[in-house]
């Protein structure tokens, strides 16, 4: 298993092919360049927001490209990353953030921003904090370190689903919840 950071893997992604869609929407895409640079972006506006290596940054986001240059932003900043479900309820959705204390809550789409992305951390560097269904009670975080996003991203794009550099994977689900994230995102 690697001990690479997550961004370090996302970025060698995007040197590989800079020009190719990273992420296609109607109505709109982004290459690897463009959502690498978006998404050092949002590390920058965090970095200047007093976020810093090992402080929890909450995305309350829906599944767009705003999603993804934030957690791509906020993992190359060493930040541990929590997605939540943009729709959760008002009182769960304050229970849980009480409970993360986050250093910043991004909940609307980061500005046009762009910059240069760092490498991020080592693999063994907290990288998320995914919050279960809650069905034996209350949602727990899980917290993920980044050669676990690595062994998970390798998995689901290799054996699991046996992707190739020209693939796409449709993201029907939502990308706060894990198997959003495991089979559409990290694939």
């Amino acid at each position: 298993m690697t001990q690479l950071g997550f961004p370090t893997l996302l970025a060698a992604a995007a040197r590989r092919r800079p020009e190719q869609p990273a992420l296609i929407w109607e109505g709109g895409a982004l290459s690897w360049r463009e959502l690498e640079a978006r998404a050092g972006g949002v590390a920058r506006s965090l970095a200047r927001a007093g976020v810093g290596a090992g402080d929890v940054v909450a995305l309350l986001l829906p599944n767009a490209w705003g999603f993804v240059a934030a957690l791509w932003g906020g993992l190359a900043l060493g930040a541990t990353v929590a997605p939540l479900n943009p729709l959760l309820a008002g009182a769960e959705r304050e229970r849980i953030l009480g409970h993360l204390a986050p250093t910043a809550v991004i909940d609307a789409m980061p500005a046009h921003e762009t910059a240069g992305v760092t490498p991020g951390p080592a693999g063994g560097a907290p990288a998320l904090i995914l919050y279960t269904s809650g069905s034996t009670g209350q949602p727990k975080g899980a917290v993920l370190s980044h050669a676990a996003l690595a062994a998970a991203n390798e998995s689901w794009a290799g054996p699991v689903m046996g992707l190739t550099e020209t693939d796409r994977v449709l993201a029907a689900l939502p990308l706060a919840h894990s198997f959003g994230l495991n089979g559409a995102l990290l694939a």
